[in-house]
C-alpha cells in the first residue's frame, strides 16, 4: 500500500473507500484510493486510543463511559469520510465487543449517532483475512506451500489457530487467550517472572484442548500476526540494532529464544521507556511472548514468521478487492473447509461432490425461478456438501444433526448469519419440510426464511439426481412457463408414486409455483 501526497487528485474512475476496525485498545480507520487494477493508495490513517478491553474482560460489559466515546470517534470518523466523499465502507469489531454483554447496545448507539453500521467479526472472519494477508506476503517457494504451518493471530482477548497444509487452511479454532485477557485474570502486580509461572498453565490447557480433539500441531514454520506479535518483533529488531522489514518478518527459534531472554530480564516500565511503546503495548509483549514460546514448544517449529500488515491493511486490501471485482478471493478455500469437515465426519466424497455439481446447475439454470446471488449459491454448495455429516452421529434423524454441525463449526469466509442458513438449508434436505410449530426457523427473518426455502427445495431435488447415480453431464434442466424439466437420457423411470420423491417434487412446487418434472 502506498502513502498519497498531501494535493494528489484522485482520477474518477478510482474508489475512495473506508475501512474501521474496533479493538480493545483503540478505534482505527484507513481511508484509501482503490484503482481498477487494485492498486491501494492510503489518504488517512487513524488510530484513536479507547480502552475498552479492559472493562470487558473485568466486567463482562462496555462502560458507559466508554460508549460515549467511541460514539465521538465514530463521529469524527463519518465526518472525515465525508470530506473525502466516501460512501462505501466496512467497519468491524472483534473479540472484546464481541464477547461483550451490552455488544448490540453499544453497535446501536454508534448507529443512531452516526447512522454507521459495525459488523461484529467472528475468529473465523479475522481466521480469513489473517490467511489472505499471509499469502500477499509470502513468496512463492515459501514451504507455507509445501508442508504444515500453524498460523496464530494474538488478539487481546482470543487467539485465533489455524493449520495450513501445503497453502490451503485446514482447520481453525477459536481459543479465549488473549494478551490483555489474560493480563486481567492475574491476581495483582506480579513479576515477569511470576507471570511466566502463572502463565505456562494456562496456555498449556488451551493449546492442550486442540491436541485432545486430534488436531496435529507439528509443524515446520509458525505464522504469527496481532500488534501485539508486531510490537515485540520491532522491540527484538531495535534491541538488536537491527531494521525492521516492511511486509515480512523471519526470525529462527534459537534468535527467539535469545531475544525472549533478554526481554525477561526488564520490567514493564523499563520496556516501555527503553523501546519507546505505550505502556498498554508493553504489557502486552510479555504473555505475547510467552504464548509464542509454548507455540514454538508444542509445535515444533524452526522459525517464526511475521507479516508486518494490520488488520485494517488487511481489511483494506479484502474490501477493496471485493468492490473492484465483485468476487471472494477465498471462496475456494470455504467450499474446502466445508469438505474437509466432510470427510472428518466420514461423508461419502463422491456422494457429496455429485451432489454438489447437481445443486450448482440446479441453482445456474434456474436463476430467474429463485432470483438468489453468488452468496447463495456458495451456502448451498456448503449445504450439499454436509447434508449427510450427521450420519456421523446417529441415522436417526440425521439431518438434524447435521444442520447443528455446520451452525457449530467454524468456516472461514461464512458469517454466522450464513452458517444458520446453510445449516437449516441442510436441515431440510429430506423428511419435514419448514413449518409453523418449527420454531427455531420461524425466529430467522423474513428473507432468511425465504432463502432457506429456496435452497432447501433445490438441494432437495440435487439429492434425488444424486442418489440414482445420474451423470451431471447428461442431465438437462429447462425452465418452461408453468414447469421446470429435468430431463435425463437413463432407461431408468423415476418411481414418482414413491411418498420421499412426491413429497420433495409438492415442496418445489409450493416454493416456486412451478412442478418440477422429472423425465
Amino acid at each position: 500500500m502506498e502513502r498519497a501526497g498531501e494535493k494528489e487528485k484522485i482520477p474518477p474512475e478510482n474508489q475512495v473507500l473506508a475501512v474501521m476496525d474496533l479493538g480493545a485498545h483503540s478505534a482505527r480507520m484507513l481511508i484509501a484510493e482503490c484503482s481498477k487494477t487494485e492498486k491501494i493508495r492510503i489518504l488517512e490513517d487513524f488510530d484513536v486510543s479507547v480502552p475498552m478491553g479492559a472493562n470487558v474482560f473485568q466486567t463482562g460489559s462496555v462502560s458507559a463511559e466508554s460508549i460515549r466515546i467511541l460514539c465521538d470517534v465514530f463521529r469524527g470518523f463519518r465526518q472525515k469520510m465525508a470530506e473525502y466523499g466516501v460512501t462505501r465502507y466496512r467497519a468491524i469489531a472483534t473479540s472484546a465487543v464481541r464477547e461483550a454483554a451490552n455488544a448490540e447496545i453499544l453497535l446501536e448507539r454508534i448507529r443512531h449517532e452516526t447512522g454507521m453500521e459495525i459488523c461484529i467479526y467472528e475468529g473465523a472472519d479475522e481466521a480469513r483475512l489473517n490467511y489472505l494477508s499471509v499469502r500477499n506476503v509470502l513468496p512463492s517457494g515459501n514451504r507455507f506451500y509445501r508442508t504444515r504451518s500453524v498460523m496464530v493471530d494474538i488478539g487481546t482477548g482470543a487467539c485465533q489457530i489455524s493449520v495450513c497444509e501445503k497453502g490451503a487452511m485446514a482447520f481453525t479454532e477459536t481459543l479465549k487467550l488473549g494478551t490483555l485477557r489474560v493480563l486481567e485474570q492475574l491476581p495483582g502486580a506480579i513479576s515477569i517472572t511470576a507471570l511466566r509461572e502463572y502463565l505456562a498453565p494456562v496456555i498449556d490447557n488451551a493449546f492442550g484442548e486442540l491436541n485432545h480433539s486430534g488436531i496435529d500441531l507439528k509443524c515446520d514454520q509458525i505464522l504469527a500476526m496481532g500488534s501485539s506479535v508486531r510490537t515485540l518483533i520491532r522491540i527484538f529488531r531495535k534491541n538488536a540494532g537491527r531494521a525492521v522489514s516492511r511486509r515480512l518478518q523471519k526470525i529462527s527459534r534459537k534468535e527467539f529464544d535469545s531475544m525472549r531472554a533478554d526481554l525477561a530480564s526488564l520490567s514493564m516500565e523499563q520496556i516501555s521507556a527503553r523501546f519507546a511503546v505505550p505502556r498498554d503495548q508493553a504489557e502486552s509483549v510479555i504473555p505475547c511472548a510467552i504464548i509464542l514460546d509454548d507455540l514454538f514448544r508444542i509445535t515444533g517449529a524452526s522459525e517464526l514468521l511475521v507479516p508486518m500488515i494490520s488488520l485494517k491493511q488487511g481489511l483494506m486490501s479484502d474490501f477493496a478487492h471485493e468492490i473492484m471485482t465483485g468476487t471472494d478471493r477465498f471462496e475456494r478455500q470455504t467450499l474446502e473447509l466445508a469438505e474437509r469437515t466432510a470427510l472428518r465426519y466420514h461423508c461419502d466424497e463422491a456422494y457429496f461432490q455429485l451432489t454438489t455439481r447437481f445443486a450448482e446447475s440446479l441453482f445456474t439454470r434456474l436463476a430467474p425461478l429463485h432470483g438468489l446471488g453468488r452468496r447463495s449459491l456458495l451456502l448451498l454448495k456448503i449445504a450439499a456438501i454436509l447434508h449427510k455429516s450427521g450420519l456421523f452421529i446417529n441415522n436417526q434423524a440425521y439431518h438434524k444433526h447435521s444442520a447443528y454441525i455446520i451452525s457449530s463449526t467454524e468456516i472461514p469466509g461464512l458469517s454466522h448469519e450464513e452458517r444458520i442458513i446453510a445449516s437449516f438449508t441442510a436441515r431440510y434436505h429430506r423428511k419435514t419440510v419448514p413449518l409453523a410449530q418449527h420454531q427455531d426457523f420461524q425466529a430467522l427473518p423474513a428473507p432468511a426464511k425465504n432463502e432457506v426455502r429456496k435452497l432447501s427445495a433445490l438441494l432437495r431435488i440435487a439429492c434425488l439426481l444424486a442418489a440414482r447415480g445420474l451423470d451431471p453431464a447428461r442431465v438437462r434442466i429447462r425452465l418452461e412457463h408453468d414447469r421446470a424439466l429435468i430431463l435425463s437420457d437413463e432407461t431408468r423411470p423415476f418411481p414418482l408414486k414413491s411418498s420421499v420423491i412426491r413429497t420433495d417434487l409438492d415442496f418445489f412446487a409450493t416454493v416456486f409455483a412451478v412442478q418440477a418434472v422429472l423425465q
